[in-house]
């Protein structure tokens, strides 16, 4: 079984000429790297923060373990950082992490079959579904009140309102 990892922030770019990297945080509160400061790349090799501190614009400024000079530190540039889904504190009722959202069936309201959760993303206006309706043909839905009737994560569903999906 593979490991399921949540991306909680990106390397944004290097900080100074001593190996420091700015990361840009996609918890609710960059606070959250000064506490977990073992992560991981997307391959699922280990990284290490020494010495985080989240900066006025809510951004975290940290070293990594090894990295001692500005080129070093570029080789991480973009690189998505994770932790371990189980590491997670539980979510509260209608909460949940966006991986724990991908591969969920969609249904509509009469509990026909649409198509499968193949990402969330979110532009800052708010989360959409990506959902793969059939081998060529993609839709997306608001993830809000309006168009989502109900998450089932132990019948792995999602219920919507048709009326708003977008094709």
């Amino acid at each position: 079984m593979t490991l399921k990892k949540v991306c909680v922030g990106v390397i944004t770019k290097p900080f100074g000429v001593r190996g420091q990297v700015k990361i840009h945080s996609y918890t609710s509160s960059p606070g959250f790297f000064v506490a977990h400061t073992n992560l991981l790349l997307g391959d699922g090799s280990e990284l290490c923060l020494q010495k985080p501190k989240v900066d006025g614009a809510d951004e975290v400024i940290a070293w990594i373990e090894g990295v001692h000079d500005r080129t070093d530190a570029e080789r991480f540039r973009l690189c998505e950082l994770y932790v371990a889904r189980d590491e997670l504190q539980e979510t509260g009722e209608d909460e949940y992490y966006y991986t724990d959202l991908l591969g969920l069936n969609l249904v509509d309201e009469d509990d026909r079959p649409l198509g499968v959760v193949d990402a969330v993303r979110d532009y800052g206006a708010g989360a959409f579904l990506e959902v793969e309706l059939s081998e060529r043909k993609v839709g997306t839905v608001p993830f809000n009140k309006n168009s989502i009737r109900s998450v089932d994560l132990q019948s792995r569903t999602i219920a919507i309102n048709r009326d708003f999906l977008l094709i």
